[in-house]
């Protein structure tokens, strides 16, 4: 078993809108999980009230590679409308609602180096689009991912 954590520590918005998606947002984690939850999507992930990556709250999970092949994308953390994660503000049309930029921090205790990646999709869970980090993350380190909401970013490796 290996440990996860997130700190949704931004996200960076061109303009604001009257759809549902919140512009722009920042997910603290200040006073629980927020609805997200485990890969599994059953089990609250755990609120840790201080330790990010600037000092203060974040949620973790457990998770184990056990049984996965090599190059395999295990969901780590999911946030979900279904869930009402942070309260629905990640929902909407990303694109359409200005949404330029998504940050995330990250922290993992497995023995090696990981590449991450980040899933948006619809409510329905598709369509969707899939957006990797190209550096892999060392462990036991805060490391914060940047993600470019456009479909010109070379790290969107997949469009449904």
């Amino acid at each position: 078993m290996r440990n996860f954590s997130l700190a949704l520590i931004g996200a960076a918005f061109a303009a604001s809108s009257a759809a549902a998606t919140i512009v722009p947002f920042t997910e603290d984690f200040d006073q629980n999980a927020s609805n997200w939850r485990d890969s599994g999507g059953q089990t609250d992930a755990a609120w840790n009230a201080t330790g990010s990556i600037d000092g203060g709250a974040y949620i973790s999970t457990p998770f184990s590679f056990f049984g996965n092949a090599a190059n395999d994308t295990p969901v780590i953390v999911r946030g979900q409308s279904n869930f009402g994660s942070s309260n629905n503000a990640f929902v909407g049309n990303w694109i359409t609602d200005g949404v330029a930029l998504m940050t995330v921090s990250v922290r993992h205790s497995a023995p090696a180096p990981l590449t991450f990646f980040t899933r948006f999709a619809s409510p329905a869970n598709f369509p969707g689009a899939t957006a990797i980090t190209f550096a892999p993350v060392l462990p036991n380190t805060w490391t914060t991912l940047t993600f470019p909401i456009s479909a010109n970013s070379p790290q969107f490796i997949s469009f449904e």
